[in-house]
C-alpha cells in the first residue's frame, strides 16, 4: 500500500468526524487477506486457488457440528475470524473472495449420501471469465489436468470413477445458487484489483478533507 492509502487508513481510523461501518471494517479486514495472498498473482482464477489454499490452512473443519462458544456465523468476516467452519461455510467463503474480484457467477453443490453421492459434502463451483473451476477449501480444494489447467465439475465428471463423476452418474446433489451474500453487497468499492489496495472510501467531509491534506502537503493540486 502507498503512503497516501496508509494515511487515508489513519485518517479514518482516527478521525472523531468519519466512523467505519460495520460492513467496511469487515470489507477491509478481507481485502487486506486476499491483497497479501494474491497481489504476485495476475490470473484471477489462480488467485482463487491461492485463496481457497489460505482459507484451507486458516479455517478449520469442525467434525460433527461441535462449533466453540467463540464461533461467530454472522457474516463471511466473523467465520474466518473465528478460524473454523465446515465444507458449507467454506463455499460460501471462497464464493465471498471471488465476490470481491467481480466474478459473482457461482453455484454451491450440496453432495448427498442418501441421494447417491459416495458421502456428504458441499463445495463450490464458480465461472472465471467463462470457464467454470470448482474451488473446495474445505476438502478436495481444486482439481487439475496434467498440464494444471483447473477443472470444472463437467471436467472432472468424466472420469466416472472419480468421487464428482460417481455422484454427477448418480444426480446426488442439489443445487444452490448464491443463497446468501458473500460479503455483503451493500457494501462493495469499484474495482479492488486496479485499486491494488484495500482502497479507502471518505465517508463524509470529502472536499474539507482533501483542502487539509493540499494544504499540509499529503497529496498535491491538480
Amino acid at each position: 500500500m502507498n503512503s497516501l492509502g496508509m494515511y487515508f487508513l489513519f485518517f479514518l481510523m482516527t478521525c472523531g468526524d468519519v466512523e467505519l461501518t460495520e460492513a467496511e471494517q469487515e470489507w477491509i479486514y478481507l481485502a487486506g487477506i486476499m491483497r497479501e495472498q494474491t497481489s504476485h498473482i495476475d490470473d484471477p482464477a489462480y488467485k482463487l486457488k491461492s485463496m481457497t489454499d489460505w482459507l484451507h490452512e486458516n479455517v478449520k473443519h469442525v467434525r460433527g457440528g461441535k462449533y466453540p462458544r467463540t464461533f461467530n456465523r454472522k457474516s463471511l468476516a466473523t467465520v474466518i475470524q473465528s478460524g473454523v467452519g465446515n465444507c458449507g461455510y467454506q463455499s460460501y467463503n471462497i464464493c465471498g473472495f471471488a465476490q470481491m474480484l467481480g466474478y459473482n457467477n457461482h453455484r454451491i453443490l450440496h453432495h448427498r449420501k442418501q441421494k447417491g453421492a459416495p458421502a456428504d459434502h458441499t463445495f463450490a463451483e464458480i465461472e472465471v471469465n467463462g470457464q467454470w473451476i470448482v474451488f473446495d477449501p474445505d476438502k478436495f480444494q481444486y482439481f487439475e489436468d496434467e498440464s494444471g489447467e483447473l477443472l470444472s465439475v463437467e471436467q472432472i465428471a468424466t472420469d466416472t470413477s472419480s468421487w464428482i463423476g460417481i455422484s454427477e452418474r448418480n444426480q446426488g446433489y442439489i443445487e444452490t445458487r448464491s443463497s446468501k451474500p458473500c460479503p455483503r453487497t451493500r457494501f462493495d468499492y469499484y474495482d479492488f484489483e486496479r485499486s491494488g489496495m484495500p482502497y479507502v472510501l471518505l465517508l463524509c467531509k470529502s472536499a474539507i478533507l482533501e483542502e487539509q491534506m493540499i494544504l499540509e502537503g499529503h497529496i498535491s493540486s491538480k
